[in-house]
């Protein structure tokens, strides 16, 4: 199992790369995210 601290960076990269592709690319967005 991933130590916590490892899984929060994870989660604040996921959280990163989520915001810029929100920013940069909406459609790609509403069409993965639904």
């Amino acid at each position: 199992m991933f130590p916590t601290i490892t899984f929060v960076i994870l989660l604040s990269l996921t959280s990163v790369v989520r915001c810029s592709v929100v920013k940069y690319q909406p459609e790609a967005v509403h069409l993965s995210f639904g």
